[in-house]
């Protein structure tokens, strides 16, 4: 009977896991990132810190062995680092603009003109 308690109980709290987690989301939880937080975790944030890093990287080419978001996977990655090791929060990402002075250097740029 214990046994049987136990599995059901173990089940029921798997179940419950289960229901609280997003099964499209695979990447780990990153501390102080506004994607990956809840509004609770914002709010205790915000009572310790009012400054923000709000990552600007650029999506250009960097020739054909790298790919286009190398500046822009650096940036975001570089402003989590900073935001756990300085307990400030990372806002999503703005991409401001073009790099007008590769236009004409590859087969991407010419593809969107």
């Amino acid at each position: 009977m214990p046994i049987r308690f136990a599995t059901l109980l173990a089940l029921l709290w798997s179940v419950t896991l289960h229901a609280q987690t997003n099964p499209l989301w695979h990447e780990e939880k990153v501390k102080n990132y506004l994607p990956h937080m809840t509004w609770p975790e914002v709010q205790d944030l915000l009572t310790r810190s009012d400054m923000v890093i709000i990552p600007v990287p650029s999506l250009e080419e960097h020739g054909p062995q790298t790919p286009i978001g190398t500046d822009y996977l650096s940036g975001v990655e570089r402003a989590k680092l900073i935001a756990q090791k300085t307990d400030v929060l990372v806002a999503p990402i703005l991409l401001a603009g073009i790099s007008p002075y590769h236009n004409g250097v590859s087969r991407y740029n010419r593809a969107f003109s």
